[in-house]
């Protein structure tokens, strides 16, 4: 929408947002996409509640929040939440999308954040501070540095 964002303090923002979003382009026939990390899990919740306010379903949805808390922490060490907390709601917003909204992307890892400040590996950055704390893909990741 703007250059480097939108404000969105409240539930009547996020539909301001969305107002122009009607019709043959409703929440069910668009894709979405927000950078937004620690607080992914509010968007997303903000997002159902449009959705369920003008009768889309969920499973109809289609969206991206970026949902990358380990870039804040690592990258950019802007994180709201200790990182077991975020991890937390990260996790926990990976769920919903299996259980409610299968059509969300529910993480978009921020990688060149990462590697972009320094001599960094991306992989160096999953394991193990992070992912040992999101413990299916944790398992993944640590498989794959053995």
């Amino acid at each position: 929408m703007g250059g480097t964002g939108v404000c969105v303090d409240s539930f009547r923002d996020f539909e301001t947002i969305y107002e122009a979003f009607v019709g043959n382009m409703d929440l069910d026939k668009i894709h979405s996409a927000w950078t937004i990390n620690p607080l992914a899990n509010v968007f997303v919740a903000m997002y159902c509640a449009l959705a369920d306010k003008r009768g889309v379903p969920r499973n109809k949805l289609r969206c991206t929040p970026q949902n990358d808390i380990l870039k804040e922490v690592v990258a950019r060490g802007t994180h709201l939440f200790p990182l077991k907390h975020g991890m937390r709601m990260t996790r926990d917003t990976i769920q919903f999308s299996v259980t409610d909204m299968p059509g969300m992307n529910p993480v978009s890892i921020g990688d060149t954040t990462i590697v972009k400040p320094g001599p960094i590996a991306p992989s160096s950055c999953l394991s193990p501070r992070g992912w040992d704390r999101l413990p299916a893909a944790g398992n993944r990741c640590r498989s794959q540095h053995r």
